[in-house]
C-alpha cells in the first residue's frame, strides 16, 4: 500500500485503536521461553498493543498493560535512559531484525511488578517492587489488513535477570580469607 491509499488519522484519533484482531493474531505466533515476557508497542505513541507472559513474569492480569504507555511500567530511575535507548534503537533497526552491524540491541532495566488491588481506598506504605530484566528489541511490520493505518510495532522481549541473592535486601557475607 502507498501512503495515498491509507486512511489518514483524524485529529484526536488514537492510532492504537486502528489495530485489527488479525494483526494482533500475527504477533501471537512467536514462542516464548520460560519466564520471558513479550510486549508489542506502538511506534507512533508508545502504547502497549499486545503482551504475552505478563502474568507469569510480573504477576499482572492478562491484558492490564494493553492501551497503556510502556514507560509507566519502567523504574523511574531508568525511564529517561530507556526512552533514549528505544529512540536510538528504532533509528538503527531494520524491519524483522534485531541486529545492526553485528550488535544486538540489549538494555537492562527494572519493570514494575504487580502489587494487587487493595480493598477500599486506604493508602498503604507498601513498596513498589521491580524485576530486573534484559530487554531486546525487534522491529516488526504488521500484516496489512484492508486500509488500516497501523503497520509497524516494536517487539520487546524481556528476560528476568536472576540474582545471586535469595532475599530482598540480603547482605552476603564473604568467607574469611586465609592463606
Amino acid at each position: 500500500d502507498t501512503p495515498a491509499t491509507l486512511k489518514p488519522l483524524q485529529p484526536g484519533e488514537n492510532p492504537t485503536s486502528k489495530i485489527t484482531s488479525e494483526q494482533i493474531a500475527s504477533l501471537k505466533t512467536d514462542t516464548l521461553h520460560e519466564g520471558e515476557l513479550r510486549i508489542a508497542v506502538s511506534i507512533l505513541d508508545g502504547v502497549v498493543i499486545y503482551t504475552s507472559g505478563l502474568t507469569q513474569a510480573l504477576g499482572y492480569p492478562k491484558d492490564m498493560w494493553i492501551g497503556r504507555s510502556l514507560i509507566d511500567f519502567v523504574h523511574t530511575k531508568h525511564r529517561a535512559s530507556f526512552a533514549s535507548f528505544i529512540i536510538q534503537s528504532i533509528a538503527e533497526l531494520i524491519p524483522g531484525g534485531s541486529v545492526v552491524n553485528g550488535q544486538r540491541n540489549v538494555y537492562f532495566c527494572c519493570l514494575r511488578k504487580y502489587r494487587g488491588i487493595n480493598k477500599g481506598y486506604q493508602l498503604n506504605d507498601q513498596r513498589v517492587n521491580y524485576l530486573p530484566c534484559q530487554i531486546t528489541l525487534q522491529f516488526r511490520e504488521l500484516p496489512p489488513v484492508g486500509d488500516t493505518f497501523y503497520k509497524e510495532c516494536l517487539i520487546i522481549t524481556a528476560v528476568p535477570v536472576r540474582s545471586a541473592y535469595k532475599y530482598p535486601l540480603e547482605n552476603r557475607k564473604s568467607p574469611k580469607f586465609m592463606t
